[in-house]
């Protein structure tokens, strides 16, 4: 899964790109947006690498299991998104933004 997840946004180099756009009062609004989003999804994606790779330690034997991982490798297993279960202390649904998907 670690390779599969995408690299972090270059937030720096978005807003240089995005600086004339912001100024446009049709598309700046929007601008706005993809720039928050883009914040939201490098917190999320950092979240997902750092608690695999702690999870890939786990496994391994070079940490101690904690409750956390516990719920990463029970939610991989069962292929549900880890932090759905409302008991559950992985944080990965705690820096996901609301979705209605089921």
């Amino acid at each position: 899964l670690k390779e599969r997840c995408p690299g972090q946004f270059e937030i720096l180099t978005l807003m240089k790109k995005a600086e004339p756009l912001l100024h446009e009062p049709d598309k700046g609004p929007y601008v706005v947006c993809a720039l928050q989003e883009c914040r939201r999804m490098n917190v999320l994606t950092s979240e997902i690498l750092r608690s695999l790779q702690e999870l890939e330690k786990g496994l391994n034997g070079q940490l101690n299991m904690t409750q956390s991982m516990e719920d990463l490798s029970k939610a991989l297993l069962l292929c549900q998104w880890p932090g759905r279960d409302p008991f559950s202390q992985c944080g990965w649904e705690k820096r996901a933004w609301p979705s209605k998907k089921a």
